[in-house]
């Protein structure tokens, strides 16, 4: 009798230990993240900044620094990450950093100042030719290629709307797409392309997704299982002028990797 009721019970505690494997390996995939504390400072001086925010791009993953110029940033999926640290009247700083599972790195950040030059840009709009970045945009628009949405159309949003249904009404033959919680920037229809060459990552829908410059850096090339680009990380009330060029319009300067069937998109913010 004592034998029957063993072999009963074995395999039920082969299951609940099963079970109890597969909870435990189900907890590691949800844990699997790491975060971010540190503070923003400015340099020299080393003063705290109010208000700074760190972004993990192409993840939409931000949080502000407090009044003692500190932060903290949770929940960051694992691996090589890019982080962005902004603050007005401040020069960006990108760091690229190692998020490991469970573990909050600390680091502090220092951030210089902009010239005046570029103060008086950045509150007036194009006020002479030492803000070459943005005299070059408007030299541009006054082409005949390409199209252009102006700063004040993102100003005049007051952030009320995405920047990415702003450029979507402001330059027709865009659409956006989404992917997972995420909205990417393509061409409205492929036109010649062959469906088989378009690109996108691996496993998600394919369009004629553009290439992407933000500040004069390129960020997305649109090459074949690129990750694709996040276009709601992109604050409207940062952005101060926008170009969109087809494959034919597209300035040799954007265009050095010797393509971009599906277009150019442009993006100039305050930073």
């Amino acid at each position: 009798m004592r034998m029957r009721i063993f072999g009963v019970l074995l395999p039920a505690l082969f299951c609940v230990m099963h079970l109890s494997t597969r909870a435990s390996h189900a907890q590691v995939v949800v844990t699997a993240r790491g975060g971010l504390e540190g503070t923003v400072l400015s340099d020299p001086g080393e003063r705290p900044i109010v208000g700074a925010k760190i972004t993990v791009l192409a993840l939409g993953i931000s949080t502000k620094t407090d009044t003692a110029g500190n932060f903290l940033l949770r929940d960051v999926p694992i691996g090589v990450r890019t982080v962005v640290i902004s603050a007005p009247e401040y020069n960006e700083l990108e760091a690229t950093l190692t998020f490991n599972a469970n573990e909050t790195m600390s680091r502090d950040f220092l951030i210089t100042r902009m010239s005046e030059s570029r103060l008086l840009m950045d509150r007036r709009g194009i006020v002479g030719a030492e803000t070459s970045r943005l005299a070059e945009f408007e030299a541009r628009r006054k082409t005949k290629g390409g199209k252009f949405i102006l700063r004040e159309v993102f100003e005049e949003s007051g952030g009320a709307r995405h920047f990415a249904d702003i450029l979507t009404t402001g330059i027709p033959g865009l659409a956006l797409v989404s992917n997972g919680g995420e909205r990417s920037v393509a061409t409205a229809s492929r036109g010649m392309i062959s469906i088989n060459s378009m690109p996108g990552e691996s496993g998600k829908q394919k369009r004629c997704y553009v290439q992407i410059f933000i500040d004069n850096v390129l960020r997305y090339r649109s090459a074949p299982n690129e990750r694709l680009f996040n276009i709601d990380i992109i604050e409207a009330t940062t952005v101060v002028g926008v170009e969109f060029y087809n494959v034919s319009e597209t300035p040799s300067q954007f265009n050095s990797t010797g393509g971009a069937p599906c277009g150019t998109l442009v993006v100039w913010t305050k930073s």
